[in-house]
């Protein structure tokens, strides 16, 4: 599977804001064809009061749609967040666009909420 990589972020927006925070930031994806349930693990995120909240932590996730119908361009996170996935080339990926918007973090996290895009490099 094409996600099935680490991934570091050339640039992290949030409402059309540079977030230069995440430099250092990492993300894992994993995959189980036979269950169609995703993981991932993340590093490196920004020690911002609210930070861990735009990716949560332990979470799993699936594409959208039924079994062969899945839709991999859509990946729903079992938080509730539906994630739009973008990769340069489906073949051999270099680049991964994640966008996704936050609308009910913790109060603490408030400043969280929003429009994000990840566009990362796989490593």
């Amino acid at each position: 599977m094409a996600l099935s990589k680490t991934w570091s972020p050339t640039s992290v927006t949030k409402d059309t804001e540079n977030r230069t925070e995440w430099d250092g930031f990492t993300i894992g994806f994993t995959y189980n064809s036979e269950t169609d349930i995703g993981g991932y693990s993340v590093s490196g995120v920004p020690s911002n009061e609210g930070a861990s909240d735009v990716w949560g932590s332990g979470l799993s996730w699936t594409f959208d749609g039924e079994d062969e119908s899945a839709d991999t361009g859509t990946i729903l996170r079992s938080d509730g967040v539906t994630v739009q996935a973008t990769l340069d080339n489906p073949d051999a990926p270099t680049t991964l666009t994640l966008s996704f918007t936050i609308t009910d973090a913790s109060a603490r996290a408030a400043g969280f909420n929003g429009a994000w895009i990840f566009t990362l490099a796989a490593n």
